[in-house]
């Protein structure tokens, strides 16, 4: 029984030392870790009592987490610690036109704030936002200058030119847009 707790005092105290040794460790370099490991590898191939080999095993087990810990924390250091790339900004003229029209002079001071926003503030949200902006000064500025076809509206009613038999053709049409008269209402 006396052997027992001995030997459960003495790996009581290699875990101790161990983990000691292991926050000791983490403000040291990774290759340490790979160092105790090969170490305790070696030591186990050399062979020992079992009780031995399974506390290197243990051991081993556990500097093989903190290496991958710190290796990983090493990675994201070395991630984070990367100077952001500063990408040359293109600084837009504000925009004008000469047309007259109320919806496209609201639709230029909009587009113009947002240009401002990103000309001082170079940011993805405020490039999409001057984009979204001037492309409807685009869409507005060529709808008023570019001819639209006139839709012709009814001049008449359906009844005032449906021929006999309720038959609607061409005809109708062009007499319910005003284009053509009604003759076959008058053929009786």
């Amino acid at each position: 029984m006396k052997m027992n707790t001995i030997v459960t005092i003495i790996l009581t105290a290699i875990l101790c030392t161990t983990t000691a040794n292991l926050s000791m460790a983490s403000t040291q370099n990774c290759g340490d870790y790979q160092n105790r490991i090969n170490r305790l590898q070696n030591l186990n191939a050399r062979g020992g009592k079992a009780r031995q080999i399974e506390s290197r095993r243990q051991q081993i087990n556990q500097y093989e987490a903190q290496l991958y810990k710190c290796s990983n924390i090493q990675k994201i250091q070395i991630v984070s610690n990367r100077q952001k790339q500063r990408t040359k900004t293109v600084r837009q003229k504000l925009r004008s036109s000469k047309i007259q029209n109320t919806q496209l002079q609201q639709l230029i001071k909009t587009c113009n704030f947002w240009i401002d926003q990103n000309n001082q503030n170079p940011s993805w949200d405020n490039t999409n936002f001057r984009d979204t902006a001037c492309r409807a000064v685009d869409e507005n500025e060529f709808a008023i200058d570019s001819p639209h076809p006139q839709i012709a509206h009814n001049v008449r009613k359906l009844k005032d030119c449906i021929k006999p038999n309720n038959v609607v053709d061409n005809d109708v049409n062009e007499c319910m847009q005003g284009l053509k008269e009604a003759d076959w209402k008058n053929i009786k």
